[in-house]
């Protein structure tokens, strides 16, 4: 039996025995001994958040919890994370930060709708902050990782160019009306150049260098004199979402990658208490 197997063992035996503080320091011990090495246990982290919420450290408790959902994202365990995230968000709903956790995590498994909708969350949450500029990245960064999002990219620019960020603004315009221009959307690509002047006449807008795609009848969400199809998105303010619930479909699981031990009990672990909302 290995050192670390013998301290799991130790670690057990205090928790059956409720001496959860003494558990909890031998937990950390293993957490010292594995850190950097490939083949750390990452169930551990958990269960060392689980601990601390025992004895009421809810920010330690967290602190645990988020190193678990990253190692789990780069060891590729996407569904842990999201369970994880989620289980953060119970003990400590003001953990901003998980709600872009989740859209990355959310569009790295395609799911874009719930990427979409956990990005406006954090940004949200972030404008209302006073922290734009964290809000302007995530946006930005939602819109890159996800192509075809018109509506977000057009809400950047428009909240961009409110802010005074003229040339940011213009440059998410830029990449609008080359993504129009490329699927032969005439008009909603001179509804874009339009824009593009209102802000600085003398911008020459891009075209695309890629084969003009014939559209069978996009979304017209730029004002253009006539009535749209469909009203273009608010940009007073940033849209306040709920935050999307992971979705039952799962990819077919992945090789175990070497850096991480995967643990197919995790779902099931119990926390160990529920705080009130």
């Amino acid at each position: 039996m290995s050192n670390v197997e013998k301290l799991k063992k130790k670690a057990a035996e205090f928790e059956q025995k409720k001496q959860f503080d003494k558990a909890l320091e031998v937990y950390l011990q293993i957490i010292g001994h594995t850190e950097g090495q490939e083949d750390r246990d990452v169930t551990v982290y958990n269960r060392v958040g689980d601990l601390y919420l025992r004895l009421n450290k809810t920010d330690q408790a967290v602190n645990y919890y988020e190193q678990a959902v990253d190692l789990y994202t780069d060891g590729g365990y996407l569904n842990n994370a999201i369970a994880l995230c989620n289980k953060i968000l119970r003990h400590a709903p003001a953990r901003h930060q998980i709600y872009y956790k989740l859209g990355k995590i959310s569009a790295k498994k395609g799911f874009n709708s719930d990427a979409k909708k956990n990005f406006l969350e954090y940004a949200d949450r972030m404008h209302r902050a006073g922290k734009d500029t964290d809000a302007f990245k995530a946006l930005q960064e939602f819109a890159d990782l996800c192509p075809g999002q018109d509506d977000i990219r057009l809400m950047l620019a428009d909240q961009l160019a409110k802010a005074g960020k003229t040339a940011e603004a213009i440059e998410q315009l830029q990449i609008l009306h080359e993504s129009l221009d490329s699927e032969g959307r005439t008009t909603e690509a001179e509804a874009t150049v339009q824009r593009i002047r209102s802000l600085d006449p003398n911008v020459e807008p891009r075209r695309s260098k890629t084969p003009v795609k014939h559209d069978s009848g996009g979304l017209v969400f730029l004002d253009t004199g006539g009535s749209p199809t469909k009203p273009r998105p608010k940009v007073e303010e940033f849209q306040r979402t709920a935050m999307a619930p992971p979705s039952a479909a799962a990819p077919p699981r992945r090789q175990t990658p070497p850096h991480v031990q995967p643990s197919p009990e995790f779902e099931t672990l119990p926390d160990p208490i529920e705080f009130a909302r």
